[in-house]
């Protein structure tokens, strides 16, 4: 049987935290239009992600000592990262009324609203997922 680690539970409870709040405040309507306006934004976030996940681990394990090029590797990674992913998810934040009538139709226009809002800290988030990679070379057994 696997065993949950504290990290693991924490960044659980971390990704999930959002939805906690927002189904006590705004019920379960509101939760529904926010999670799939969530799930809209976090596609992009997801698909690099994954990938850049099973690269970037092995990649950092082979130079994790030698910090000058692990610092200068992390550097051009989160330049390449914001170069992709602002504009990306941005742009997904000011055609979010066009994605939401093509994809979803006129019933989920309540998603919009979200879906303007999240996209905009979406690149921070796939950021922070980097970090968490890249840094976690050092604290493998």
């Amino acid at each position: 049987m696997a065993r949950l680690r504290p990290g693991e539970f924490c960044g659980f409870f971390y990704s999930q935290a959002d939805m906690f709040v927002a189904g006590k405040l705004l019920g379960k309507e509101a939760l529904g239009f926010y999670s799939v306006a969530m799930h809209l934004a976090s596609l992009p976030v997801q698909k690099v992600s994954g990938i850049l996940n099973q690269v970037a681990f092995p990649a950092f394990s082979k130079i994790q000592n030698d910090s000058a090029t692990v610092k200068l590797h992390v550097l051009k990674s989160v330049r390449i990262l914001s170069f992709l992913s602002f504009p990306v998810l941005w742009g997904i934040s000011s055609i979010a009324p066009e994605i939401v009538q093509l994809l979803l139709g006129p019933k989920w226009e309540p998603a919009i609203l979200p879906l303007q809002i999240l996209p905009m800290i979406m690149p921070l988030r796939m950021i922070s997922n980097f970090f968490t990679v890249s840094c976690g070379c050092d604290w493998s057994p």
